[in-house]
């Protein structure tokens, strides 16, 4: 029977690799018994500075052209191309130009006119993330290249999400990477809503949403209870008069509401046609039932009456007399009673 040869592999925990963060010889693998990560050696570099052998890990090959290195695990955006490969800056939150085209993060640090490689997605790893928590979420910082937990930068800074952190550690964490760059507004594709200036409001023109203007309102100050009306150029406050108001339509119900009137539809129908002051036109009237005196009477006047007395015409009006001793008839005078 043949001999058989077996190999093993280099292998520790992630957390004695770590440790011990040896160099490996190029080419020697390094195994991770507990994550099942493997990392090959260079010959040169540390094990927390050696990335994983990811399958799932994409990288893009760049050019730095920037006059400074650029730094393994900065954020770097595209700034353009030199007809082989994309150029690349250090990202920035602060402004559109920095943020919108945030590429990845650096997988190892590129010499000022290097080609090098950026993490677009997947895992990048020998990063120092002792500040975070593993699961928490990775944002670009308003620091050129860098990057913040938790939390995006406040407004009016971009929001761009890059990943999350699978390991903090000092010298061998690990974020996974996929970016996600903010929109701004304008980006949207049914808004169009360039130079906005301040006090504008988006309004729909019928065909995408647009910055406009709003005419402001003419100061409240001082015109509690009044209604705004316009003469069709200037709009204005101005006090409710309801004897402009014509062809008005309401029910009992709704003019209850006024002033706590308690009404219905058959009373308010008394006032129909009433043109003027109610009581203007109830002052001189007569009560449907009442009770008059003599006196109360045109054409008579009587004066101090007495017991026996009649009423006699004298030429000009009825008055109480006392009536001759003889020759009156009837048809004389009115007997008032005894």
């Amino acid at each position: 029977m043949p001999a058989q040869t077996i190999i093993k592999l280099r292998r520790d925990t992630a957390a004695n690799w770590d440790t011990a963060n040896p160099v490996l010889g190029a080419g020697e693998p390094g195994l991770e018994t507990d994550t099942g990560l493997v990392k090959y050696g260079d010959g040169t570099n540390t094990w927390s500075v050696l990335p994983y052998t990811v399958a799932s890990t994409i990288r893009t090959k760049v050019l730095n052209q920037t006059g400074s290195p650029i730094t393994k695990g900065s954020v770097v955006y595209i700034t353009g191309a030199n007809g082989d490969n994309p150029t690349i800056a250090l990202a920035d939150a602060d402004t559109e130009a920095t943020s919108s085209k945030t590429l990845g993060l650096v997988d190892a640090t590129i010499a000022n006119g290097a080609i090098g490689y950026v993490v677009e997605a997947g895992l990048i790893t020998g990063l120092n993330t002792a500040t975070a928590t593993a699961g928490q979420s990775v944002w670009l910082s308003s620091t050129a290249g860098g990057f913040v937990y938790n939390n995006p930068p406040a407004k009016p800074a971009n929001s761009v999400y890059l990943g999350v952190v699978v390991r903090a550690q000092t010298n061998n964490g690990a974020i996974l990477v996929k970016v996600q760059n903010g929109y701004e507004l304008n980006e949207l594709h049914d808004v169009n809503a360039g130079s906005p200036s301040t006090g504008q409001v988006l309004q729909w023109n019928g065909t995408a949403w647009v910055n406009a203007t709003v005419d402001a309102l003419p100061s409240q100050s001082g015109n509690d209870g009044k209604y705004l009306t316009t003469n069709g150029t200037v709009a204005s406050w101005a006090n409710i008069n309801v004897a402009n108001v014509s062809d008005l339509t309401a029910s009992a119900a709704e003019l209850n509401i006024l002033d706590g009137a308690t009404l219905t539809t058959t009373e308010l129908n008394y006032v129909d046609g009433v043109t003027s002051a109610i009581q203007t036109q109830l002052n001189g009237k007569a009560a449907t039932s009442h009770t008059h005196g003599m006196t109360d009477l045109t054409a008579f006047e009587v004066t101090d009456p007495v017991t026996g007395q009649t009423l006699q015409y004298n030429g000009t009006k009825w008055v109480n007399a006392t009536a001759a001793a003889g020759g009156e008839t009837i048809s004389s005078f009115l007997l008032m009673g005894a």
